[in-house]
């Protein structure tokens, strides 16, 4: 086992070491704890873009208290920590793990800096206990990570743990977020030797114009699976389209799909399909978000 993670501090976090490999999958544990399936994702992503995971404790404490916390207070979080390292052996994880203990007064932001000290390319982290229902207009906490990060952002919904992966239904658009979706598929497929479908809803009455977007949005998701034969496309019709995906998701173990463009306004008022396939989907939900803008 490594050595135990130091904890400095900069402008209020504690600080590790940054990373080098190419490709940096930053996976919080602690007050943003991660799960089964967010550890799977992460473990995939590192694997297959040849990078290694940050495991970072976060510490949240209270704002009134100091940050400079005494080595007894530190002392569990590291054993967890080190707890939360021999997890992953014991799946079979064979990328780099880097530990780190981050100490702050709000989980997101300290999230967010450890992506920036540690150039992280990719959070992965389980889906919060709660959503601001009673304020409709506040963002999520992922919604904030995404705005304040340059990272990728997945987050794995439902109580699927992704211990075997066989499908997974990825639902394309034209949004920012498609391409960054198909790809984090690919990885966990790739890791599990699963087929992936590429899905995309029209209406039944759709207009031509409506059917060769359509069909255009699964080309392109289709290119970035190029070299990767276990996939296939499906132009579904169907009035509803999270009535469509929650339905077909039932058979299969994994649904994705790109994190909301509407803003929150227009969320609280008409709803938003990725915040209810979430909810309703039948398998575990990976929502990825990406500064990529491309479809």
């Amino acid at each position: 086992m490594d050595k135990a993670p130091n904890v400095t501090r900069n402008n209020g976090y504690a600080r590790g070491s940054p990373s080098t490999p190419t490709s940096r999958v930053l996976l919080p544990v602690g007050e943003l704890s991660s799960s089964q399936g967010a550890e799977t994702v992460a473990q995939a992503l590192a694997r297959y873009e040849g990078g290694d995971i940050i495991l970072t404790r976060v510490v949240a404490v209270p704002e009134q208290t100091p940050l400079e916390l005494p080595d007894r207070m530190l002392r569990p979080h590291r054993e967890a920590l080190c707890e939360s390292v021999d997890s992953l052996s014991d799946s079979g994880v064979d990328t780099s793990v880097k530990r780190v203990i981050r100490v702050g007064h709000r989980p997101p932001r300290i999230v967010a800096h450890t992506a920036a000290d540690h150039d992280a390319t990719t959070i992965v982290t389980r889906s919060p206990d709660t959503r601001p229902s009673l304020v409709p207009l506040r963002r999520s906490w992922p919604e904030w990570l995404q705005a304040n990060t340059s990272s990728r952002l997945v987050v794995t919904h439902g109580a699927g743990e992704l211990d075997h992966v066989s499908s997974i239904l990825v639902a394309v658009a034209g949004g920012p977020h498609s391409g960054a979706t198909v790809e984090t598929a690919r990885a966990l497929a790739v890791d599990h030797d699963a087929w992936i479908d590429l899905l995309h809803i029209v209406k039944p009455d759709a207009s031509d114009e409506r059917q060769a977007q359509a069909r255009q949005y699964l080309e392109e998701s289709q290119q970035r699976l190029q070299g990767f034969d276990r996939h296939d496309t499906w132009l579904l019709e169907a009035d509803d389209v999270v009535d469509a995906i929650a339905e077909q998701s039932a058979y299969y173990d994994v649904t994705a799909l790109g994190g909301p463009r509407s803003g929150r306004l227009r969320r609280s008022i008409f709803g938003s399909t990725t915040s209810d396939v979430e909810t309703s989907a039948e398998s575990a939900v990976l929502t990825v978000w990406s500064e990529d803008t491309t479809p």
